[in-house]
């Protein structure tokens, strides 16, 4: 009698093996969340860009929100290249186009699967400084384009 129970509790264990293994060969690999929040401006990996505008373009970047100004930028001296995130397109009124040499301080972050994306906070370009976020990296489009008008705006 022994030796009928082993053998019934080998296939149960057998069965439940077999069945565990092709539940999880058929839901594959974990699936990542998806990014809830924009990156954020880190001032602690703040860089300068000396560059030279490859394109502009418009970018829905945020869920919720109007589409971004964004630069491709090839740096001047290593060729590199960079794809910068402005601010949204109503609050840069400055214009900007194709092989324009500008200058960028922002934060280099990691866009997920995407290659890097800089953040900018300053634009310098034809001998204007444009602020586009503060010291510590907070927007200064923040309000929406109401407030626009009764926040003091840099460049």
């Amino acid at each position: 009698m022994e030796l009928r129970l082993g053998r019934k509790m080998t296939a149960a264990a057998l069965v439940f093996a077999a069945a565990t293994a092709l539940a999880a060969a058929q839901s594959g690999p974990p699936a990542e969340k998806p990014r809830t929040t924009p990156p954020f401006y880190d001032v602690k990996k703040e860089i300068r860009i000396d560059g030279v505008v490859q394109a502009v373009h418009f970018e829905p970047r945020y869920e919720g929100t109007a589409a971004f100004l964004m630069l491709d930028l090839k740096e001047r001296t290593t060729n590199d290249r960079y794809v910068v995130e402005i601010s949204p397109g109503w609050f840069f009124t400055h214009d900007l186009h194709r092989g324009e040499r500008v200058n960028i301080l922002g934060s280099l972050v990691s866009a997920g699967d995407s290659d890097s994306v800089l953040i900018a906070r300053e634009v310098r370009l034809q001998g204007e400084v444009v602020q586009v976020r503060d010291a510590r990296g907070f927007p200064n489009w923040r309000g929406g384009p109401k407030q626009l008008g009764k926040r003091k705006r840099v460049g």
